[in-house]
C-alpha cells in the first residue's frame, strides 16, 4: 500500500468513525471506492479543490450526492471530483477513485439480518461498515477485470505470499462487493493474524469487519454459516472468546454442519476444562507431582471434575482423548448449500 493510500484509510477510518451510531445501523454503506493510480479521470468535473490532501478529497466526494468519481493531483495536491467518469489518460502520481452505489436491495437484506449480530456491538458494526466502503482505498483495483484479480490472487497464494494474495483478493472484493470474496478476504486475513507479522492484531479486526460482510451479503444459508464461522474464530483471535458462541450458534442455525458442531463441542470442552481447573484448585491445592487420598494425580483429578460438569466427557478416558481444535479451513473448504 502506498503511503498516499495509508493516509487515505487512517484519515477515513477517523472519520467515519466520529459517526458512530450511524454508521452502525446502517450495516451495508451506501457506496464503495474503487481506485487506480496513475491514471486520470479526464473531464465530467465538478467544483476544483486546491491546496488539499487526499483524505479531503474522500470526504468531499463522499459528501457530495453528485460526485460520481474523483482524481486526486498528488503533485499539485488538488482534488477534482467528477460526475462520473468518460475518458482514462494515464498520468503519474494521480491518485483516481470511482463512487459504486450499493444495491438498495442487498442493503435492505442486510438490514434485515442486522439485529442476529447484536452480539458484536456497534463498534464492530461500524467497523465493518467502514471496512466494505473504504477497502478500495488500501487495494487498489488498477484498473484491472475481476477475473485478472483472482487469478493473481490465487497465484500468490499458492506461492506461499499471503499477504499479497490478500492485496488482490481485497481489490477483487472492492470490484464486486461479493459476498463469497468477503468470506475468502477474511480467511486469508485470519491466515495472516496467525502468522509473525507486526501487525496480527490488525489482521484479525480486518477478518472480522469482512466475515460480517460476508455473512450480511450473502444469500445462501451456507454461505452464511462460512462466513460466521470465521467471524467466530476472528473473535478468537482478538481475545472475544466469550462471544464466539452466539456466532457458532447462529451458524448452526443457518446450516447445521459437522464442522460446525464439532467447533461447538472444542469450544465447550475448552470451558469444562477451564471451569474444572479452578474448582479443583479450590477443593484440592495439590503441588504439581502430588498424588491425591486415592493416589491419582492432579491431572486426573481436574479431569474427574470435568466429567462431573458435562455428559459429554462421561466416556473419556484421558484428557488425550479429546478431539484436536478445529481448523478454519476445515470451515472453508465445506461446500456451500444451494
Amino acid at each position: 500500500m502506498t503511503r498516499l493510500a495509508a493516509q487515505v484509510v487512517v484519515w477515513t477510518l477517523a472519520i467515519f468513525c466520529a459517526a458512530l451510531g450511524a454508521t452502525a445501523q446502517q450495516t451495508v454503506p451506501e457506496f464503495r471506492f474503487v481506485t487506480t493510480r496513475d491514471v486520470d479521470f479526464y473531464g465530467e468535473d465538478l467544483d476544483a479543490l486546491f491546496d488539499t490532501d487526499l483524505p479531503g478529497c474522500v470526504r468531499a466526494c463522499a459528501a457530495t450526492a453528485a460526485c460520481g468519481a474523483f482524481t486526486f493531483n498528488s503533485r499539485s495536491n488538488a482534488c477534482f471530483p467528477k460526475r462520473g467518469v468518460t475518458e482514462m489518460r494515464p498520468y503519474q502520481g494521480a491518485f483516481s477513485a470511482r463512487k459504486i452505489a450499493t444495491d438498495p436491495r442487498q442493503r435492505a437484506a442486510a438490514q434485515g439480518r442486522l439485529e442476529t449480530l447484536d452480539f458484536l456491538g456497534q463498534a464492530a458494526l461500524a467497523e465493518a461498515m467502514t471496512l466494505a466502503r473504504d477497502l478500495g482505498l488500501r487495494h487498489a483495483a488498477g484498473g484491472l477485470d475481476l477475473t485478472q484479480l483472482l487469478e493473481a490472487a490465487r497465484a500468490r497464494e499458492a506461492a506461499g505470499n499471503v499477504a499479497q494474495a490478500a492485496g488482490w483478493a481485497g481489490a477483487a472484493v472492492s470490484l464486486s462487493d461479493r459476498a463469497d470474496l468477503w468470506t475468502d478476504y477474511a480467511r486469508l486475513q485470519l491466515w495472516l493474524a496467525a502468522g509473525r507479522g507486526t501487525d496480527r492484531r490488525d489482521s484479525a479486526q480486518r477478518a472480522l469487519g469482512a466475515a460480517v460482510n460476508g455473512y450480511l451479503r450473502a444469500a445462501q444459508p451456507g454461505g452464511r454459516a462460512s462466513a460466521l464461522v470465521l467471524l467466530a474464530r476472528a473473535l478468537e483471535r482478538l481475545g472475544q472468546g466469550r462471544e464466539m458462541i452466539p456466532a457458532l450458534r447462529l451458524a448452526m442455525a443457518e446450516q447445521p454442519r459437522d464442522d460446525i458442531a464439532a467447533a461447538l463441542e472444542d469450544d465447550r470442552r475448552s470451558k469444562l476444562m477451564e471451569a474444572a481447573m479452578r474448582r479443583s484448585k479450590r477443593q484440592q491445592p495439590l503441588l504439581k507431582g502430588d498424588m491425591s487420598e486415592d493416589g491419582s494425580s492432579p491431572e486426573k483429578n481436574v479431569f474427574r471434575a470435568a466429567m462431573d460438569l458435562g455428559d459429554s466427557f462421561t466416556s473419556a478416558k484421558s484428557p488425550s482423548n479429546t478431539p484436536s481444535r478445529f481448523r478454519i479451513e476445515d470451515a472453508y473448504t465445506t461446500p456451500e448449500a444451494a
